[in-house]
């Protein structure tokens, strides 16, 4: 497979894309049927500028509709073009903030639901990794 066709892999309503989107579909709508599993919270970015590649626009590659297609899903923009949008400046950026204050909610989630099965005898363990590159 070529670079050029992973990229055509990816425009909107090609046939992977598709598959791709039915199929996490399906995974999402299975979990929330079984309520053994622990609900699946998700939040979807999309960049608020357009990209440009050797100078020419063009648009962004992940628009507020394409980001909102799952129901029931929280859609934030981030102040960025698509290329910059995963990389903050500093941490009172307010991608960086955005993105990082949804991680710490969830984390509290987690924690009070681990404490409330702890006082009924059972036990969640709840891991995060962080990981930056200074590099970028």
């Amino acid at each position: 497979m070529t670079k050029g066709s992973d990229v055509k892999d990816l425009e909107e309503r090609s046939e992977r894309l598709v598959h791709i989107n039915r199929d996490f579909d399906v995974f999402i709508k299975g979990r929330d049927r079984d309520h053994g599993l622990r609900k699946v919270e998700i939040v979807c970015y999309f960049e608020e500028f357009p990209t440009y590649v050797r100078g020419k626009d063009i648009d962004k590659i992940v628009k507020k509709e394409s980001a909102a297609r799952l129901p029931a899903v929280t859609t934030l923009e981030i102040p960025a073009n698509h290329s910059n949008m995963c990389k903050f400046a500093a941490e009172f950026v307010s991608g960086y903030v955005s993105v990082s204050g949804q991680l710490v909610q969830w984390i509290k989630q987690l924690e009070k639901k681990s404490d409330e099965d702890a006082e009924v005898g059972s036990v969640d363990e709840v891991i995060v990794c962080a990981q930056t590159n200074d590099d970028d």
